[in-house]
C-alpha cells in the first residue's frame, strides 16, 4: 500500500482517495438515505453542538474566510439548508476543531449538512436526470468510441482546433453559433 497526500501525488487507476483528519475528532457514522433532515438531526449525530461559547476561533481560524460559527449556531437551531449554504466552500481542512475549546467537529458537521441538503432537500436537477437516462440508453457509445479511436496526437489536434465560448457570452451561447456570437461588435 502507498500513502500520498492529494496535492502531491499524481491520481492512477484503481486509486483509493481518502480525507484523513491530521488529529482525532468525533466523526458520525451514519447511512444517508436512512437519515432524515428534521431540526434534530445534526445534533442527534453531533450533540456537542450544544458545547459552544461563542469564542469564534473557529471562524478566525478559518482559511477560506467561512463564518463557522455563524454555520454551527444554525446547527444549533436545525437548520441544515442554512449550514450547507454557509459552509459550502469548506474544504475539511480540520482548523476550526483544531483550535475549538469546545472540541467540537465543525467541519463535520458541516459535511452531514451538506449531505442531507444534497440527498434531501435540494430539487433534483431535470436536465441533470435526462442526461443520466441518454448515457444509460448508450445514446453516446459510437460518439466515445470514435474518440477512443484517435491517437494521443489526433486528440490534442481535436482539442486546440474546438470552439470556445467567447468572452462575456450570455447564457444562450450554444457551440456551432460562433458567427451569431460574434455578430455586433465582439
Amino acid at each position: 500500500m502507498e500513502i500520498g497526500l492529494a496535492c502531491q501525488t499524481v491520481v492512477k487507476p484503481n486509486m483509493h482517495l481518502a480525507i484523513m483528519p491530521f488529529f482525532p475528532a468525533n466523526k458520525a457514522v451514519y447511512d444517508i438515505e436512512r437519515i432524515k433532515p428534521a431540526a434534530t438531526t445534526l445534533a442527534e449525530f453531533y450533540p456537542e453542538v450544544f458545547k459552544c461559547i461563542g469564542c469564534n476561533t473557529c471562524t478566525k481560524s478559518c482559511p477560506m474566510d467561512i463564518d463557522v460559527m455563524a454555520y454551527m449556531a444554525n446547527a444549533i437551531r436545525g437548520n441544515i439548508q442554512r449550514v450547507a449554504e454557509l459552509s459550502f466552500d469548506c474544504v475539511m481542512c480540520g482548523l476550526c476543531s483544531a483550535r475549538c475549546p469546545a472540541e467540537e467537529a465543525q467541519y463535520n458537521v458541516a459535511i452531514l449538512a451538506r449531505r442531507l441538503a444534497g440527498r434531501h432537500l435540494i430539487p433534483r436537477a431535470k436536465h441533470l436526470a435526462e442526461m443520466v437516462r441518454r448515457l444509460e440508453a448508450g445514446e453516446f457509445e459510437s460518439a466515445l468510441a470514435d474518440v477512443m479511436a484517435h491517437s494521443g496526437k489526433d486528440l490534442v489536434r481535436l482539442y486546440e482546433a474546438r470552439e470556445i465560448e467567447p468572452e462575456m457570452a450570455g447564457e444562450e451561447w450554444i457551440p456551432g453559433r460562433k458567427a451569431a456570437a460574434t455578430e455586433g461588435g465582439n
